[in-house]
């Protein structure tokens, strides 16, 4: 018997330590994602994250010319994305209120969509750059990314969809 409750003690105290561990991990990566949400630094994490993931499917020398544009462009996506977050919390606040400002929602929203235009041309800025620089392999590579990427966005005859497309404004 003495065995048995010897060895259930040391269980309980490992499961103990096990949850407290697996609870503390969780506390803590909560607050620092609380914290990033806050000061913006999960931008930068982000467009960091998304160059290494493009910069890895580039050969040496357009690496070089992709992490040079990304370094310019920098500054102005990480402005443009800190835009938008601040924009949207101005439209949820205005959303919650009791009785909606149509000045302010309207304000707001239009705030918002400013903010999303200018991470659109942000971010369609940088594939210009790029796009003027890298290689035709490069090229065909963040060409087949993006389709893949977006499929509702494209169509399986690119070409027939610009000849029909074309007979549409004439």
């Amino acid at each position: 018997m003495f065995k048995n409750s010897k060895l259930l003690t040391v269980l309980f105290a490992l499961s103990l330590a096990a949850s407290l561990f697996i609870f503390g991990a969780i506390g803590y990566y909560v607050y620092e994602l609380r914290g990033l949400a806050k000061d913006g630094h999960w931008i930068s994490k982000q467009v960091d994250r998304v160059e290494k993931r493009f910069l890895r499917h580039l050969d040496e020398e357009d690496q070089r010319f992709a992490r040079n544009v990304f370094a310019e462009r920098r500054p102005a996506l990480r402005a443009a994305f800190i835009e938008l977050r601040d924009a949207r919390h101005d439209v949820g606040i205005a959303m919650r209120a009791e009785q909606p400002d149509a000045a302010q929602l309207t304000a707001a929203i239009d705030k918002s969509q400013h903010a999303a235009d200018m991470v659109n041309k942000s971010v369609h800025g940088v594939l210009r750059d790029l796009a003027q620089g890298l290689s035709p392999e490069a090229r065909a590579k963040i060409g087949q990314h993006l389709r893949d990427r977006h499929p509702l966005d494209h169509h399986d005859d690119d070409d027939h969809y610009e000849d029909h497309h074309d007979d549409d404004h004439d």
